[in-house]
């Protein structure tokens, strides 16, 4: 049974949850492309690559809440995502954990797939989960930067 939407909504999600699945799962220009598309007036000036964070921060602000654009966001990233949905739903939280615990960050669409899956998923303990899985990249990016203090 394919199942292309969340059960837990992009409102309803932390953060660093929504900062990450943004993020991984758009390039600036087309984020701006859906929010004007869906009725969000960005600016008046022509967006420059300087102008990707505000991109970014304005997509998160609107998905705080129950709206239009929050919703379209929601249906593409679950629509992008519907394979990964489809696995943590239909496989047992045991077997989800172990292979979220082994899971590498290779390819953001993997990660950010995982991630949203698990994290719009009503089981507890997946949310305690991401949060595991958050600290873990944020450790592994920090030390591929290489240099010393």
């Amino acid at each position: 049974m394919t199942h292309a939407y969340p059960d837990k909504r992009i409102w309803n999600l932390d953060y660093l949850t929504i900062d990450m699945v943004l993020a991984g799962s758009f390039e600036w220009r087309e984020l701006a492309n859906v929010l004007s598309q869906a009725g969000l007036n960005l600016c008046a000036r022509k967006l420059e690559c300087q102008d990707s964070l505000y991109v970014f921060q304005m997509a998160h602000e609107v998905c705080h809440s129950e709206n239009r654009l929050s919703t379209a966001l929601e249906n593409l990233i679950s629509t992008r995502y519907f394979d990964w949905i489809d696995f943590v739903r239909e496989t047992e939280s045991e077997q989800v954990y172990q292979y979220a615990c082994g899971f590498k960050f290779e390819k953001k669409s993997k990660t950010c797939g995982l991630i949203w899956a698990l994290a719009t998923d009503l089981r507890e303990p997946f949310s305690q989960l991401v949060r595991k899985l958050h600290q873990r990249f944020q450790m592994e990016q920090i030390a591929r930067l290489g240099a010393a203090i």
